[in-house]
Order: C-alpha cells, then sequence, then structure tokens
C-alpha cells in the first residue's frame, strides 16, 4: 500500500487540509455498583451523587488530513470503537468538538445498520436510504455491490440467516461502493475466507487511490503497518502515540507483552516519545531510506544511493537502526547480531541469490525446562515476510542451565530482491506463564543491492526462475 499521504512523506499535518478535527474530547458513563442506586440519585432531594465516573475517552486530540489512512490500535476497552462511533455520529461526545467534513460511511462491526429482519437486498436499499441516497442511484450502484459480495440467491434471505462472513461480505461490499470521502472500518477483515480478504485489500487500494480518507482498526499489527499511512496508539481511553505505522505497532506490541515494565512506565515512556515530534520523524525518515553515518572507503567505490549494478556484499558503517526495541521478560539475552558471508565477512549490504549466516548469542542466566529460537524478516513498512523457527529438528533446547551460551548459526539464501529489510529475534520459553522470555523488534537492518540479476524485476521475492518459450505455427 502507498504511503503517498503520510503527514511524515511529504508535508506536516499542518499544511494538509483538516477533513477530522477533535480538540479535547472526552465520554463519560457513569457506573453504578447496583441497579437501585441509579434511581435513588435522580430522585435524591440533595443530588446526592451514586456513581463514579469511567472515561472511555479523556481529553482526546487529534486531527486527519484529507486522504489520510490512519491505523488505530490498542488493548481491547482503550477506547477505539467508542472513537469510531461518535465519528460515525452513533454516540454523542460527553464534551469537547468533533467537526467532520465529508460524508462517512462506516463499517463498524458485522451488521451494523442492518436489520436482521429484512433480506439483503432490502438492506441494501433500506442503507441507501439512510445514507441520503436515491432508489435510482441505488439501482445503479446493485450490480457492482451483488458482485462483490458474492452471496449469490442468499441476497433474498433474511439478514439474519447470513453467516457471519457473509454479513461481512455484504457489509463490506456496500460501505465500499459508497463513494465514501471518509471510510471508517473497525476489525472488518477479520472475518471470511482468504479469497473474499484478498479481494477487499484490492478494493481498499483503490478506495485510497480515489483519495478516501480511511480509519482502520485492527489488531493485526501486520495489516496496520501494510495499509495505513500514520496511526495512532489508544490507551485507556487516552491518545498516548500519534506517528509512523511502525514506530506505533512495535510500542504496542511492547505493551502487549513486555512484562518485565510496569504499564505506568511504559505509559510514561510513550507518552514522553509522543511529544518529541524530531524522534518521530527521524524514525519515518529512517525506514524510508536508512543513511549511514559514516561510510568510510567503502563508500568511494560503492555508493549505496546508487542504483547502479553491484555485484559484491560489503558492510557499509553506520547502517543500522535507532528503531530497535528490546522486550525481556526472563534472564535471556541476545547479543552479537550479525549476518556473515560464507567466507565469514561481516556484511549488511547484501547481493541476491547468494548465501549467507544469520549469526547471534543467546546468553542464560536462569534455568529453563524448554526453550525456541526463531526470527522473522520483515519489509521497510513491518510487512513479515518470513516468521521461522531456528532449533535443529524444529524441536525446542531442553533443559537449558543458567550460565549456559547458545550459538546460532542460520545459513539462508538471500532470496529478496532490491530493498531495506529488518530483522526480529525472539527467545521463547513453552510452559511458563508469559512464553516470550526476549524479543528484540529490529535487530538489525541489511539492504538488498540492485543487481543485473534483479534489474528487470520488482517486488520482494526472488525466485531464481527459467522459463522455457516455444514458438511455433498454427493452421
Amino acid at each position: 500500500m502507498s504511503s503517498d499521504h503520510s503527514p511524515y512523506a511529504s508535508q506536516s499535518p499542518v499544511e494538509k487540509e483538516e477533513i477530522i478535527r477533535i480538540r479535547g474530547l472526552n465520554k463519560i458513563y457513569r457506573l453504578y455498583d447496583k441497579h437501585s442506586l441509579r434511581m435513588r440519585e435522580a430522585l435524591h432531594p440533595l443530588g446526592k451523587i451514586y456513581h463514579r465516573k469511567f472515561y472511555a475517552l479523556r481529553n482526546m486530540d487529534l486531527s486527519v488530513g484529507k486522504g489520510e489512512i490512519l491505523g488505530i490500535v490498542g488493548r481491547n476497552g482503550a477506547g477505539k470503537s467508542t472513537l469510531l462511533q461518535i465519528l460515525s455520529g452513533v454516540l454523542e461526545p460527553t464534551s469537547g468538538v468533533v467537526d467532520v467534513k465529508g460524508k462517512i460511511t462506516a463499517l463498524l462491526e458485522l451488521g451494523t445498520g442492518f436489520n436482521p429482519e429484512l433480506t439483503g437486498l432490502e438492506n441494501i436499499y433500506f442503507h441507501g436510504t439512510i445514507k441520503g441516497i436515491a432508489k435510482a442511484e441505488m439501482d445503479k450502484l446493485l450490480e457492482d455491490i451483488l458482485d462483490f459480495a458474492g452471496i449469490g440467491d442468499f441476497i433474498n434471505q433474511p439478514l439474519k440467516t447470513y453467516s457471519s462472513g457473509m454479513r461481512a461480505r455484504l457489509g463490506f461490499a456496500l460501505a465500499s461502493h459508497m463513494d465514501p470521502q471518509i471510510l471508517i472500518l473497525d476489525e472488518v477483515l477479520s472475518v471470511g475466507d482468504v479469497l473474499f480478504k484478498r479481494k477487499c485489500f484490492a478494493k481498499m487500494e483503490e478506495v485510497f487511490q480515489a483519495g478516501c480518507t480511511v480509519i482502520y482498526v485492527s489488531h493485526a499489527t501486520n495489516s496496520i503497518n501494510e495499509i495505513c499511512s500514520r496511526a495512532i496508539l489508544l490507551d485507556r481511553g487516552e491518545l498516548i502515540l500519534d506517528g509512523p505505522p511502525r514506530l506505533i505497532t512495535t510500542y504496542y506490541q511492547r505493551m502487549l507483552f513486555d512484562e518485565s515494565y510496569p504499564d505506568e512506565k511504559i505509559r510514561r515512556e510513550i507518552l514522553e516519545l509522543n511529544r518529541d515530534q524530531a524522534a518521530k520523524e527521524a524514525f519515518f525518515r529512517e525506514i524510508q531510506h536508512i543513511q549511514p553515518e559514516d561510510a568510510a572507503a567503502e563508500t568511494t567505490a560503492f555508493d549505496p544511493d546508487d542504483d547502479g549494478d553491484h555485484t559484491r556484499a560489503i558492510f557499509v558503517p553506520g547502517f543500522k537502526a535507532s528503531s530497535t526495541i528490546i522486550t525481556r521478560n526472563a534472564e535471556v539475552d541476545i547479543q552479537d547480531v550479525r549476518i556473515q558471508t560464507v567466507s565469514g565477512n561481516i556484511v549488511n549490504f547484501l547481493v541476491p541469490n547468494e548465501e549467507y549466516h544469520l549469526c547471534f548469542r543467546a546468553v542464560f542466566r536462569e534455568e529453563f525446562e524448554k526453550v525456541i529460537l526463531g526470527f522473522r524478516i520483515k519489509s521497510l513498512r513491518g510487512t513479515k515476510l518470513l516468521t521461522a523457527r531456528l532449533n535443529p529438528g524444529d524441536k525446542p533446547l531442553r533443559g537449558v542451565k543458567g550460565g549456559e551460551v547458545v550459538d546460532v548459526d542460520c545459513r539462508w539464501t538471500c532470496n529478496l530482491l532490491h530493498g531495506t529489510y529488518s530483522i526480529d529475534l525472539r527467545v521463547t520459553t513453552p510452559g511458563r506463564e508469559c512464553n516470550l522470555a526476549t524479543m528484540i523488534s529490529d535487530a538489525l537492518v541489511f539492504k538488498v543491492q540492485k543487481t543485473e540479476l534483479g534489474s528487470q524485476q520488482s517486488g520482494v521475492v526472488f525466485l531464481n526462475h527459467k522459463a522455457s518459450v516455444n514458438r511455433s505455427s498454427f493452421r
């Protein structure tokens, strides 16, 4: 997915035309220990308070520019759905300003806005009426909606007979064909078969390219990284981090998995980062094109920014990620992470179709019954390209003692095309309450050079393919 609309890519958020503007937004619910207290409070002659306040959203400020694709992540109860419902007009805020310019189409939950007693076809026209769309216009859209949904004769059956996947098909088909200026999606791709999901992503790309502003909520960090140009992290009703998707999803995963840090300490760290706009913009520039600090003598014969043909792997000093984040829940350290050639030279600018060694050392300072070592290769935007175990025979290491050192040497062929990639490393310990012992996100970065071998290809994966083409005449 393109990130051309990111405020970090070409212009600041201030320069973009605001299509959504939120200032001082609060949504407060009154909680009572017993139902009777609600009535007692309402009738009390002195106005005695029997409730306590729950902030579903607290003092939120947010601006979304026209054409942005904003991802929203956060744990359950963080306020994601409440925010979307307020933007969609389903809920009223307790206080604050919500200014939305443009026609909103929202797909918040499966079946939201549908009448289960009506047929699928009747629901299509019912939804159009709610949106103020004339029947004649809906008639023109109908064929495309039905074709996209692909639910056949079920379109004439009551919605209450639909499976969750069928409701998702109809809901997404309807939302995506209503020519929205603002499209709000809440976990809509969590159901349905893989072919329909691929169809949805293709349609979303079409909507994005048309300049539609999209608000997308998902627990799937991979899709946030792929789809969104910007993301925010919500926690306990507060917006605590706003920035590039990979930055947001990395810290979100740390909140989920890092048990060695108290929640409040992680929150303070994230809130401090959120105030540092320069650090966030530097992170974005880095993942877009990581610049070496000092290429030293190697760069006299090699320019890392040169798209010419290069046929040898080299090491460029300073070419490293400042986005590295370590999560430690146990006394395990990952050290000395490197990529080596078969001859033993450390490199970070690789050549396609050559073999390399991924090497690192795991130092155990306590005893573990079982240990699993793994790695992940990600694209520049954070898309997972490969997740794999590194244990011999794919079996856990057993009886690892405190003070033991495990050296890992993984030999692999670089079947990747020109681009910048990163590697995550993790040590898991099955059987423990928290089985993630240690994880390093962006443990290292490497670049695959554009060589003559891959100059006529695009994408990510190099297949080393060879084609046979035979020509003949026909009568």
